[in-house]
């Protein structure tokens, strides 16, 4: 099965033809906000993949729910004191 993927830039205007397998958001927010604008873009199974400086645990608390799985990446990136990577993925 072929991924389709997409960087989301403005995700209130864009609506595509069918929902993503992937979604990829940098700078976009916070994670809920990021969550409640993501509607028309996802499907059941889509995981969203976040890049993020330093993650507020109250974001990650916000997201728990038996239909996500959260996993936070600690990335080594040369001239930045914390980035991460949230992958978020959708279950049913």
């Amino acid at each position: 099965r072929r991924q389709r993927q997409m960087c989301i830039r403005d995700s209130q205007r864009y609506r595509p033809g069918c929902p993503y397998d992937t979604i990829i958001a940098r700078a976009f927010g916070s994670l809920p906000y990021l969550m409640a604008n993501i509607g028309d873009l996802k499907k059941t199974d889509t995981r969203l993949i976040v890049m993020k400086g330093r993650v507020d645990q109250r974001e990650i608390a916000c997201l728990a729910s038996s239909s996500l799985k959260v996993e936070i990446v600690n990335l080594d990136v040369p001239g930045f004191d914390e980035r991460n990577l949230v992958i978020i993925d959708f279950y049913g």
